[in-house]
């Protein structure tokens, strides 16, 4: 709020002896309406950000009122008609409209008409005004930096977009907006997707449709960003469960290889279960198969992708041997 804003509320409030004003008939828009309605309705005069209309004291641009409104104080007698859109006009960008706003364009369920403590005249910042009606959303355990900071607004549009979910963009673009560079989360790194789709000279069909196998708004737990509960369980979603025989309890087999695609130790990596993602690189991979690791394609040890984990002769593999997006493809820009 100006100074100037400040001092004329002031004045006017001290005008009224905190009584409301002499009845009188309600002024043309533009005569100082705003003089006989400070002193009843001053509360919102401290607020940080006021509508453009109460700063100036127009409240005749928004407020139709009545004469009896001033005598007895009747709410009846004060209406507010299409008071939004004369000035805001437009309708919302795309195809799908928020449901706040509703056929007669409610905007008042997320926005105080005349002031509010938060940017854009939000009664609630993000995400407690959001979780209002998106009660299932948040507040939950996530993984996902973005659910978990309630920063709702990074990839929702508040009024409407042509997008499912009100998403700004499309899903794939959208996640690709942070996720197309090495992000640092919590003390381990995230790789950076992008250049893992760009780079791949086999890619995986659904690597560019992320919420096919992601959460955007995630459990907890370590598979808390996939829409299974396991890695494998989304797997199964496209490649039939019933392709792989079981060989025991919990543990089915590759239907090619005999391999386990599931158990209690990956080979590679420590403290995580064998999945299909040990061998397998979900996203794309410079090898057939989308296989994770670098090999030459050929006879023998050095040809064989079983090799990574599996000395001839028997005995474990070096486990640092890496997987094929730290050395075998140069990335774009020189980024890893």
């Amino acid at each position: 709020m100006t100074s100037s804003v400040a001092v004329w509320l002031l004045a006017v409030m001290s005008a009224a002896g905190g009584r409301a004003f002499p009845q009188a008939a309600p002024s043309a828009p533009g005569e100082g309406a705003g003089s006989r309605c400070i002193a009843c309705h001053a509360s919102f005069a401290g607020r940080k950000h006021l509508h453009h209309p109460v700063a100036v004291g127009d409240c005749d641009a928004c407020h139709r009122v009545q004469a009896r409104h001033l005598e007895d104080g009747a709410r009846a007698a004060v209406t507010t008609p299409e008071a939004c859109t004369p000035c805001h006009e437009g309708k919302p960008a795309g195809d799908r409209s928020h449901k706040a706003l509703g056929i007669e364009r409610r905007c008042g369920n997320c926005h105080d008409p005349h002031g509010s403590d938060e940017p854009h005249l939000l009664r609630k910042a993000a995400p407690e005004l959001c979780t209002r009606c998106h009660t299932r959303v948040h507040p939950r355990p996530a993984v996902h930096r973005l659910a978990s900071a309630g920063a709702c607004l990074a990839c929702h549009a508040p009024h409407g977009s042509r997008h499912e979910k009100l998403l700004r963009r499309e899903p794939g673009d959208l996640c690709l907006d942070c996720h197309g560079r090495r992000i640092a989360s919590g003390g381990r790194t995230l790789a950076d997707i992008r250049w893992k789709i760009e780079a791949a000279g086999v890619l995986h069909k659904p690597a560019r449709q992320c919420l096919a196998c992601h959460l955007a708004h995630p459990r907890a737990g370590p598979d808390g960003l996939l829409v299974k509960p396991s890695i494998e369980e989304v797997c199964f979603s496209c490649h039939e469960a019933s392709a792989f025989p079981l060989a025991g309890p919990g543990r089915r087999v590759h239907p090619r290889t005999q391999h386990p695609v599931e158990g209690p130790t990956d080979g590679l990596v420590a403290d995580r279960p064998l999945t299909c993602a040990t061998c397998h690189e979900p996203h794309g991979s410079s090898m057939e198969h989308l296989f994770r690791f670098r090999y030459t394609p050929g006879d023998g040890p050095s040809g064989q992708p079983c090799f990574v984990c599996h000395r001839e002769g028997g005995g474990q593999a070096d486990r640092r041997a890496p997987p094929w997006n730290e050395q075998d493809v140069a990335p774009p820009g020189g980024r890893r």
